[in-house]
């Protein structure tokens, strides 16, 4: 009953630690798409 406990506990920690991780790498992404937006633009309007 103890493994159950405990690797149910792992396992949510671990599915914490990827959303935690996904919405990072979500903001770092719309970051990175929004600057080349703004780049291409630049280019745009010479």
């Amino acid at each position: 009953m103890a493994f159950v406990i405990f690797s149910s506990t792992g396992v949510s920690a671990l599915g914490l630690l990827a959303i935690i991780g996904m919405v990072r790498l979500s903001k770092w992404v719309f970051l990175v798409v929004e600057k080349y937006i703004r780049f291409n633009l630049r280019i745009i309007k010479k």
